[in-house]
């Protein structure tokens, strides 16, 4: 038996290394969020790339959206028609320059979702954070993808390739408004500690420097009360200057500390 088209788009885009999971059939007129819902028992936790499991999925429910499983791979930007999501788009680009060529999909709400490789800063979910009207679904989140369809509209390819790295300052933004998420799971936490223990410990080549830097900023400027900006600073001159190879000019180090301030403050609402 033949899988529907859904199907065979969930088949193709995991055997592109994409981990994929069933959502609700679009068959609820007017409910534009029971097609985002999963389908399977686990939801994003059973995404997978096992062609037999895919298969059995969608020879049972054809009509199935599928969800991607985001964190993997890339992570995504997700700019939303409501809440401002155009216009918080239009000053980003407007501020800071229009982003690099990289996947992309337009979503039936009219906004879009920019798919971005991932670095060396784990980018979580977070949602209204980043600006007005806009997500960022990294670990822990999934998107639809076409051919799924919410209340009778595709999702469509816009871009299929290349799969671009953000911008630094995206990047750092992103990475910075996702700290909000919930860590109290054990397994976050003992990842977490990892994470600390490699940025403390690790010689940081050229190449990494930047990205390294703004995940320990970010780090510290989430835990530290907002009265330690000056021992956060103190803190990444002196690991720059022992950890990194070479180290960065001190004026570079302070940009990125600025950068990620901003958006902390931003975070905390000040």
């Amino acid at each position: 038996m033949q899988l529907s088209p859904l199907g065979q788009a969930a088949l193709a885009l995991a055997q592109a290394g994409l981990h994929v999971f069933p959502c609700n059939p679009d068959n609820r007129p007017g409910d534009d969020k029971w097609p985002k819902k999963p389908a399977c028992e686990h939801g994003l936790k059973d995404a997978t790339v096992d062609p037999a499991q895919i298969t059995a999925w969608w020879t049972g429910s054809p009509n199935c959206n599928i969800a991607v499983r985001t964190g993997d791979r890339h992570w995504t930007l997700d700019t939303d028609v409501k809440d401002g999501g155009l216009e918080s788009f239009a000053r980003m680009v407007e501020k800071f320059g229009p982003l690099p060529e990289t996947i992309e999909v337009a979503t039936p709400s009219g906004g879009s979702h920019h798919w971005f490789a991932n670095g060396l800063i784990e980018i979580r979910n977070s949602a209204k954070k980043l600006a007005p009207g806009m997500d960022v679904r990294g670990h822990g989140g999934y998107v639809l993808v076409p051919p799924s369809t919410v209340c009778g509209v595709p999702y469509e390819w816009r871009v299929t390739e290349p799969l671009a790295k953000a911008p630094q300052w995206l990047t750092q933004a992103a990475a910075a408004a996702g700290n909000v998420m919930d860590l109290n799971g054990a397994d976050r936490q003992r990842r977490q500690g990892e994470d600390w223990i490699k940025i403390a410990r690790d010689p940081v080549p050229e190449g990494q420097r930047n990205h390294t830097l703004a995940s320990l900023a970010g780090k510290l400027f989430r835990h530290m009360p907002g009265d330690c900006a000056l021992m956060v600073a103190e803190l990444c001159h002196s690991w720059n200057l022992t950890r990194c190879s070479p180290p960065l000019p001190h004026d570079e180090v302070e940009r990125t500390l600025n950068s990620i301030a901003a958006a902390e403050m931003r975070r905390r609402g000040l």
